[in-house]
């Protein structure tokens, strides 16, 4: 044994076979002014610490305070893993990162998806989540519980779930409780304003509904189709005709004054076309053959009357 005193005060003891220690002072490992309690310094290469356990055995560097440990971290021999656990590694294990580069939170077994290596978080019955904030008050989670599934939130409301067994998508309100942009994946429908679209497209409200169709290189027009409890609308907001298409080709319009043409796109009698104004006046322009078929499939009636 060999023993170091200070002014009468025993500093150091060295044993081979029983407890050997430093009291008082920094240890300095390849330097003279060590700056904490160990200092290692390397002048030519890299500084290292190692830790080797025996086959079989972990390697741990633990944390304690006043005696008591709170902290480990270092390699778990049994499943090749590096760990950060309490008492030891493989005790209440906080965070895993495996051979492949897997990291688990809440999970010894941290899963891969897609080949890729992941961060894998498992908050068992409460689900697991990720918090992202931006100091003390503004932040936004995205979490997993089954079977909602995954959610976003922002301010502690859920602003779009994904759910877990059926894959639609949901998108709420300002309050973060209702629905009102739903996707159904298994019927392949969108819902606006209802979680049970009957169409490919279904959007619904309490009051009049619309939707909107708007070109913003034209401030003054645009097109909505809407339903205000009365019947159904479908408007041209600005001077300008609606048309309608078969095969690429415009086949009728409505002009802004409340004309109906077909087969023509102006109120002018020099042009084929058929003309029903919105004074009441019907108008058809033919270059041969039969300008007017009148056909009754009945003995009994007028077929024109002429006032």
């Amino acid at each position: 044994m060999l023993q170091l005193y200070h002014n009468g005060a025993e500093k150091v003891r060295l044993r081979t076979n029983a407890n050997s220690y430093f009291n008082g002072g920094n240890v300095g490992i390849g330097t003279t002014s060590p700056q904490d309690l160990l200092h290692i310094n390397s002048d030519t290469t890299d500084a290292r610490l190692l830790l080797d356990g025996h086959t079989d055995f972990d390697a741990e560097l633990k944390f304690a305070e006043n005696g008591s440990v709170k902290y480990t971290v270092g390699h778990d021999a049994a499943t090749d893993t590096f760990r950060i656990g309490t008492t030891n590694v493989d005790t209440n294990p906080r965070l895993v990162i495996d051979s492949t580069g897997h990291v688990g939170v809440g999970t010894t077994s941290p899963s891969m998806v897609g080949g890729t290596r992941t961060l894998h978080i498992n908050g068992n019955s409460g689900g697991g989540g990720i918090r992202l904030s931006q100091g003390s008050v503004n932040s936004g989670t995205i979490s997993y519980t089954y079977p909602q599934g995954i959610s976003l939130e922002t301010s502690n409301r859920t602003r779009m779930r994904i759910s877990a067994n059926l894959g639609d998508v949901s998108f709420y309100d300002n309050s973060g409780t209702t629905q009102k942009f739903y996707w159904d994946a298994s019927a392949e429908s969108l819902g606006i304003g209802t979680t049970s679209p009957a169409q490919k497209l279904d959007v619904s409200s309490a009051g009049t509904t619309r939707i909107q169709v708007k070109n913003t290189n034209l401030t003054s027009s645009g097109l909505y189709i809407a339903e205000d409890g009365t019947g159904a609308q479908i408007n041209e907001t600005g001077a300008y005709p609606l048309r309608f298409n078969t095969s690429g080709s415009e086949r009728m319009r409505i002009d802004s004054s409340g004309n109906v043409l077909v087969g023509k796109t102006g109120v002018d009698l020099a042009n084929v076309g058929v003309e029903a104004r919105s004074n009441g006046t019907l108008a058809v322009t033919k270059d041969n053959g039969t300008v007017a078929h009148f056909n009754r499939k009945t003995s009994d009636g007028t077929i024109l009357r002429l006032p």
